[in-house]
């Protein structure tokens, strides 16, 4: 036997509201999980112990393979011409970062 029309739409309007209520409910849920403003807002020792593990972690997997770079570099010939392609870039920076330092103390 067949439900009357005015039921079955009814139903599909109830099951549509329903559906639109979970669609609603979960991305509000989205949203209040993706907004790592709030967390680290909420959560700061714990997001200062994340981001630190997470430096730690990065170095770990990236330090070695620069060094041993940065070594192999320096050892030969053309690491001299590595450091003499280097060094009137950093001296400057950092020089004038000491003597803004110094200034501003």
């Amino acid at each position: 036997m067949a439900e009357p029309p005015d039921q079955t739409r009814r139903e599909i309007e109830e099951t549509r509201q329903r559906i639109a209520q979970a669609a609603e409910e979960l991305e509000g849920r989205i949203e209040r999980t993706t907004n790592w403003r709030k967390l680290v807002a909420d959560y700061p020792i714990e997001s200062v112990a994340v981001v630190t593990a997470a430096g730690f972690v990065v170095s770990a997997l990236i330090l070695p393979g620069i060094i041993a770079t940065i070594r192999k570099s320096v050892s030969g010939q053309r690491g001299r011409g590595l450091l003499n392609w280097i060094r009137p870039i950093v001296v400057p920076v950092v020089t004038a970062r000491i003597i803004d330092y110094m200034r501003n103390r």
